[in-house]
């Protein structure tokens, strides 16, 4: 079993770490090679369970440039990649076209980048819609409002009533980003997840416990990997 060992003066004891389908050791400055080794050995059968877990998570990650297909708003929709003297992104019938520069070096990137502005625009421009919908029916009035990536979270606000939405949520169905729209737009008037701040989002969400059931269960297939 290959694993990378990190030593640090810092640390008092041994700890396994299985992230990105990666196993990393932590340990002591100093702490002897055959030690961690037996104490490796015998965490491996929950080692194995991580890295399959892991695995498993990842195939279930979206690859929009590998596959030629974005999910948007539920919806699959073909994905073209073309060379052209200006990158860009745009809707043709047969799905979304994007072209990258013919003097990019580094195509990957600039894919993913234009992809990424491309899925923030499209998801801003429903989630505007749906304020102009919620925000006179709830009573509140969120005073800015922005798109960008999340690693851990779908969406926020803040003390000033700013509110935060992940362009990952721009695949989700538009009924699970509704129930995000209206679970931050409640958090204007209650800040925690109390009993008043559930029965306020309940009152306008009917679908509140099956969108939290599809971010929990789905969530993952959000996610993208370039």
């Amino acid at each position: 079993m290959n694993y990378q060992i990190t030593y640090s003066a810092k640390r008092s004891t041994v700890a396994i770490i299985v992230k990105a389908r990666q196993l990393q050791v932590k340990a002591p400055t100093g702490t002897c090679e055959h030690f961690i080794a037996e104490f490796v050995a015998s965490k491996r059968d929950w080692i194995v369970k991580q890295l399959q877990r892991q695995s498993a998570l990842h195939s279930e990650k979206s690859q929009p440039l590998d596959e030629g297909v974005l999910t948007l708003f539920g919806q699959k929709q073909p994905l073209l990649l073309k060379s052209d003297n200006v990158s860009h992104v745009r809707w043709l019938d047969e799905g979304i076209e994007i072209s990258i520069g013919n003097r990019v070096q580094n195509r990957q990137e600039k894919a993913k980048a234009l992809l990424l502005t491309f899925m923030a625009e499209e998801l801003a421009q429903f989630i505007h819609i749906r304020l102009g919908y919620w925000q006179p029916r709830m009573g509140v009035q969120a005073q800015d409002v922005k798109v960008r990536v999340y690693k851990r979270r779908w969406g926020s606000c803040d003390r000033r009533q700013r509110l935060t939405f992940n362009t990952l949520l721009a695949g989700a169905p538009k009924w699970v980003i509704d129930y995000v729209v209206v679970h931050e737009l409640a958090h204007i008037r209650y800040m925690d997840h109390g009993p008043r701040f559930w029965e306020l989002v309940n009152q306008h969400c009917v679908h509140t416990q099956e969108a939290k059931n599809w971010l929990r269960q789905r969530g993952i297939s959000l996610e993208l990997e370039f």
